[in-house]
């Protein structure tokens, strides 16, 4: 009896033949799934011993896994976003916390360091602090050269005031964008701000606008508005601000535009001629200060009293402090070091030994124009400043 040797085989199970037609109908059903045909090997499986529909059967298996595997991938990403973004939230609330921490720890030690001797010379000052403490005004400007005892006057204002930071007043002193500042105006719309050397505040003509209608309308509701629809602003679209603003700035600002903003508060300068910085120095010196003794304080002083002069630039408390700390780091070098922070104005140290040297004004800008290049404009806009910086102690209070 004949044997069949082919009666395992299936007489439907041969090789696919399949014509263009059915081709192109597998590449459209893989392009449907959100597969590029060309990341599939269809040849492949198309010279596998299979059926068309076989061949089908598999495709639509290899579309299943490859949805599957995006469909994890994208949850898996989303979840990773997400806990790196709560992560990122606890790190921004540790740090702003300990940043709080440090900053009280800060303030009171300015509390601290008070001589009435030193609180004289800023009695003014410290009068319009208070009446924007007490929200008697909206605004109040400083501006001063840095380390005149702006923020310095401030925070120990407010600290007398028993004012405390986070719940009456807020403080930043950081590069900050319209939107940026418009929702943490929103945030803090009932406190006080205090903008401590932030420039770039009035540089821009979207953020004085929105100080400007925080700051004073005529109706007495002081309404802040935000018209664009951006995904990052936090604060609604418009609120009313309750709240009062102190700027500290280190010199005048020369935009017009900023003038009305200026007129929506107080605006006072914190100035000091050479003879006052030096009184003030002193006095500041008698203050303790971390462990310094009032010897070494006193020592640091003199050096630096001895080593300055009106063209000296940098002249001012800031200057000191940090003198006091170039001591303790290095008993033996602090003088080098000292000096080495110690910067003058060299077209000023010219114009200073030309009026001490007995010559004609008409030969002094010959020679400063000689030796600087610069204009007798300048020569005389200079010579204006050293006279104002060398009168004697100002009247104080």
């Amino acid at each position: 009896m004949k044997t069949n040797e082919n009666k395992n085989v299936n007489p439907h199970k041969h090789k696919a033949k399949l014509n263009k037609l059915q081709v192109e109908n597998l590449k459209k059903l893989l392009k449907n799934s959100g597969i590029e045909p060309d990341q599939v090997d269809l040849q492949a499986l198309i010279d596998k011993t299979l059926t068309y529909s076989e061949v089908k059967k598999d495709i639509e298996n290899l579309i299943q896994r490859e949805l599957k595997t995006k469909a994890e991938t994208t949850l898996t990403s989303a979840d990773i976003q997400a806990m790196e973004e709560e992560a990122q939230k606890k790190q921004y609330e540790y740090l702003t916390e300990q940043i709080k921490q440090k900053e009280e720890i800060a303030i009171q030690q300015i509390k601290e360091r008070t001589s009435v001797d030193v609180d004289k010379y800023f009695t003014k000052v410290q009068d319009y602090i208070r009446a924007v403490s007490q929200k008697r005004i909206n605004s109040l400007v400083l501006v001063g050269e840095g380390g005149s005892g702006k923020s310095f006057s401030v925070l120990k204002t407010f600290a007398e005031q028993n004012l405390k930071l986070g719940e009456d007043y807020v403080y930043l002193s950081t590069y900050t964008t319209p939107l940026a500042l418009y929702n943490f105006m929103y945030t803090n719309r009932d406190k006080i701000i205090l903008f401590d050397d932030v420039d770039n505040i009035i540089d821009n003509d979207e953020q004085v606008s929105l100080l400007k209608s925080a700051l004073w309308n005529s109706t007495g509701y002081r309404t802040v508005c935000w018209n664009s629809t951006s995904i990052k602003r936090e604060a609604p679209e418009r609120f009313e601000f309750t709240g009062s603003v102190v700027i500290c700035l280190n010199e005048m600002p020369k935009n017009k535009a900023v003038q009305a903003l200026l007129t929506r508060g107080v605006l006072q300068e914190v100035q000091f001629n050479f003879y006052d910085k030096l009184k003030i120095m002193a006095e500041i010196a008698k203050i303790q200060y971390k462990d310094t003794t009032l010897e070494e304080r006193m020592k640091v002083y003199e050096y630096i009293k001895s080593n300055s002069t009106i063209a000296t630039r940098n002249l001012n408390f800031r200057t000191l402090i940090i003198a006091f700390d170039l001591y303790k780091a290095n008993p033996e070098k602090w003088q080098q070091m000292v000096s080495g922070i110690i910067e003058e104005d060299e077209n000023r140290k010219i114009i200073l030994e030309l009026m001490n040297n007995g010559q004609t004004v008409k030969d002094q800008v010959r020679v400063f124009g000689e030796r600087t290049g610069l204009s007798r404009a300048t020569y005389f806009r200079i010579k204006k400043q050293i006279e104002e910086q060398s009168l004697k102690v100002s009247e104080v209070g």
